[in-house]
Formats: C-alpha cells, sequence, structure tokens
C-alpha cells in the first residue's frame, strides 16, 4: 500500500540528502487525487522500518558508507523496486537497469526515473525480476559457489 518509500540512518553520504529533497518535491507536487502513498520518514525502529519496507512498491536507495547498501538488498529481498543511485563497483551477475532495478547518478535522472515509476507500470515486474535475479546470484550459496568456480577453474 506504499508507492514510494525513502529512508535513510543519516544524509552526509552519496545522494541521500538529494534523493529526500526529490522525493518531497515530488510529493508536494503529484497529483492528490490520484492517492498516492508515499513515506519518506527516518529514525524508525528495525521493526517499523522493515514493515514499511515490506509494503514498498519502489524504494529509494543512495550511497551509505560505501556504493551498495543493504537498503538495496532488502528492497531486492522485498521484491520492491529499488531506485538507487549508480554502484561505481563492478559484481559479478550485475542487475541490468529498468530490468532488475532502476538507477540514477543525478537527482534529474532519480527525478525522471520516479515520475516513470510511479506513473507507469513497471515498477511491480521490475521488483519481481529483480528479487528472481537476487535468488539465483545473489545468495551466499550462489557467491560462494562462483568463489569455488572461480578459483578452481581448470588453467
Amino acid at each position: 500500500d506504499i508507492d514510494v518509500f525513502c529512508s535513510f540512518g543519516h544524509t552526509k553520504t552519496g545522494l541521500r540528502k538529494e534523493a529526500i529533497e526529490v522525493v518531497e518535491h515530488f510529493k508536494k507536487t503529484m497529483d492528490p487525487s490520484l492517492g498516492l502513498h508515499i513515506v519518506v520518514k527516518s529514525g524508525m525502529s528495525q521493526s517499523e522500518y522493515h514493515d514499511t519496507l515490506a509494503r514498498s512498491r519502489i524504494v529509494i536507495d543512495a550511497w551509505g558508507g560505501g556504493d551498495t547498501t543493504d537498503r538495496f538488498w532488502e528492497g531486492v529481498g522485498a521484491s520492491a523496486c529499488v531506485l538507487y543511485q549508480r554502484h561505481q563497483v563492478m559484481t559479478p551477475n550485475p542487475f541490468i537497469d529498468w530490468e532488475h532495478a532502476v538507477s540514477y547518478s543525478t537527482t534529474s535522472e532519480l527525478s525522471n526515473s520516479l515520475h516513470r515509476l510511479v506513473y507507469g507500470n513497471e515498477a511491480e515486474e521490475i521488483g519481481q525480476r529483480g528479487l528472481e535475479h537476487a535468488m539465483r546470484y545473489h545468495t551466499a550459496k550462489n557467491r560462494a559457489q562462483l568463489i569455488l568456480d572461480t578459483v578452481f577453474a581448470p588453467r
């Protein structure tokens, strides 16, 4: 029942402060007759955060102490469409933009993608494909197998 969820523990890294501003502006300027439910909230208890996350269609993410964050993986695990600040690190079996998740590098990209996702019909499918991709390639078992296959590959 939550269309967009944006929550950060701090706003000193990445585009977190700017992401909150984009979502707040979207919330203030959207057509109220659409009945969208947008949550922008910090300082939540862990149980409130997880409950809100589980009910969210789109989750906003931005860098924390590094490029990838728990929020990215939690959003994917909740089958939400994760709208995330583009990672600068390489990962095996990457999430493909607009297939498994949606990335942005600027506030303009964030705003444009947020509008497209909220007013379009792609978010649910992207969220589901993101979860399926994570379950196929990014579980602890799958990552361990990748390491073993790489280390013990025939030379």
